[in-house]
């Protein structure tokens, strides 16, 4: 819906956006910057949400009780949101290419794929990071939407960086999918040599992925947080009571 919405109604009078390298097609540029949103949104917002949710649930308490090794059930959520994600991402080049004539460079893809591959599996950490952080699971979807939406705005998915002010680029490159948006474009960009690997911007989202895998190990919880208090509250309760 957003591919076909803003293709129609964002486009320059040309039909042409400035890119790195050059001018595209602006269905050219939106299609992989969608994509790259699309990731975020299934690795990253889907494992913090999720994760948050099967915590105050129980869920995880009782995973824990089994005999399934804790890395099967992480590496098995991660390829859960890889997969829908990857969905997300054929359904939009799909509709790109039938309907508003994005190309695909078959010497690009391998490019495609693996900045794909380490855009999805960094979320996916940052996701189990701020999963492990947040409080409760009412309070995970605002703090997601703390996090996502300055993100969305700012890291150039609905414009090229390139027609932004300087400080306004420097600020975007803060941001995870601002580099993710940038070496997927590239990717799909005619202008774009060699094999398209954006090297600077795939280590930034290693180190990313790196960190929130760091964070989500030293912070990652089984139990609600509130579990303990209400635990003592109620022996103080029911103490109280026989008192």
């Amino acid at each position: 819906m957003l591919l076909t919405l803003f293709s129609a109604l964002l486009q320059g009078p040309d039909g042409l956006v400035t890119v790195a390298g050059g001018e595209v097609a602006f269905a050219q540029f939106f299609t992989p910057s969608i994509a790259a949103f699309a990731t975020l949104t299934s690795c990253f917002t889907g494992i913090t949400v999720g994760m948050a949710m099967e915590r105050d649930a129980g869920i995880l308490k009782r995973v824990r009780s089994t005999p399934l090794p804790t890395p099967v059930f992480i590496a098995a959520r991660v390829v859960d949101k890889l997969l829908l994600a990857l969905a997300a991402a054929v359904v939009l080049f799909s509709v790109g290419a039938l309907a508003f004539g994005v190309h695909v460079y078959p010497r690009l893809l391998p490019a495609a794929i693996v900045t794909f591959l380490v855009g999805a599996v960094s979320f996916c950490a940052l996701g189990m990071a701020l999963g492990a952080v947040v409080p409760t699971a009412g309070s995970a979807v605002p703090i997601v939407n703390l996090v996502v939406l300055p993100m969305m705005v700012l890291s150039g998915v609905f414009s090229p960086l390139e027609q932004a002010p300087d400080w306004l680029q420097h600020v975007a490159d803060v941001f995870p999918l601002s580099h993710l948006v940038r070496a997927l474009g590239g990717a799909f960009s005619r202008h774009s040599a060699g094999w398209a690997f954006s090297w600077p911007d795939l280590a930034i989202l290693l180190a990313w992925g790196a960190a929130g895998a760091l964070i989500a190990a030293w912070r990652f919880r089984w139990e609600p947080a509130q579990a303990g208090t209400r635990g003592r509250g109620g022996r103080r309760r029911r103490a109280f009571t026989r008192a």
